[in-house]
């Protein structure tokens, strides 16, 4: 893509991009939408598929127009998806310092009460709330991704410090066998959540949903079918949804997505 767009600034040390105004304004076309229908089906928005949310070297003000974008479209779902889940608290915190009204001893308290009921107030208060897990936002799924067993023994355990009602892995590209099963809500656990969903912390310190894939791109690496299914029994096993989306290699519409014979496209709720 740098080379299409004649640029060049992917990866640690380069310049960050901001998409246009244009785009952005797009979500809340979406979430307006989505409010308006009699029997609103809740639509889900992936956010930063060519970036990271919690990339450290973002401006702290970008993570913070997205996270209020997160907080004002509650009609929507929004997946943040992360390779640094580690990273959860810092960056939150920056963000909320990024907004933070610079005040003192010495600041009337009718500035301060004024501050607390404006946006940027509001969003300080959300954002401060979610980082010690106050008030979960129920329109955020957290997930990290997971391509090997390293990354996973790494990233899964942060991932699932950072309070959320859900959080999913995306394995993809699939590397290597992993094994997950420490980590993945058991079923009558999913039975209670279901039932108490919405602002319902308990069983927050499990993941929910599995996504998994193979590389695509003419130097593709290729996937064992047997990495797939040992994620698909293991989701099986313990009542976790599983979703696999596609065998990849370099020509990822012709291999398709079928496993065994059928299409797996579960999601947690």
């Amino acid at each position: 893509m740098d080379k299409r767009l004649g640029k060049v600034n992917w990866g640690k040390g380069n310049s960050r991009l901001r998409t246009s105004e244009a785009n952005w304004k797009k979500v809340y076309s979406w979430n307006a939408s989505s409010a308006s229908k009699r029997a609103p089906v809740r639509r889900r928005v992936f956010v930063a598929s060519l970036a990271d949310w919690l990339d450290p070297e973002v401006p702290a003000e970008w993570l913070a127009d997205l996270l209020k974008l997160v907080m004002e479209c509650k009609h929507l779902d929004f997946l943040l998806l992360t390779k640094r889940p580690e990273l959860f608290r810092d960056r939150i915190e920056a963000a909320f310092c990024s907004i933070g009204p610079a005040f003192d001893q010495y600041t009337p308290i009718e500035e301060r009460e004024d501050w607390e009921r404006s946006d940027s107030g509001k969003l300080h208060l959300w954002l401060v709330k979610w980082k010690y897990g106050v008030s979960i936002p129920d329109n955020v799924w957290v997930g990290t991704s997971v391509e090997d067993q390293t990354r996973a023994d790494e990233r899964i355990p942060a991932l699932i410090k950072i309070p959320a009602n859900v959080r999913f892995l995306s394995c993809e590209p699939l590397l290597e066998p992993v094994h997950i099963e420490p980590y993945l809500l058991t079923s009558a656990a999913k039975m209670a959540h279901n039932s108490q969903f919405v602002g319902n912390p308990s069983n927050t310190d499990k993941v929910h949903w599995v996504i998994a894939g193979g590389e695509s791109g003419p130097e593709a690496r290729a996937v064992d079918p047997d990495w797939i299914r040992s994620l698909r029994d293991q989701c099986d096993e313990w009542g976790t949804a599983f979703f696999f989306k596609q065998w990849g290699g370099l020509n990822k519409k012709l291999s398709g997505r079928e496993l065994d014979g059928r299409i797996w496209a579960e999601r947690p709720f």
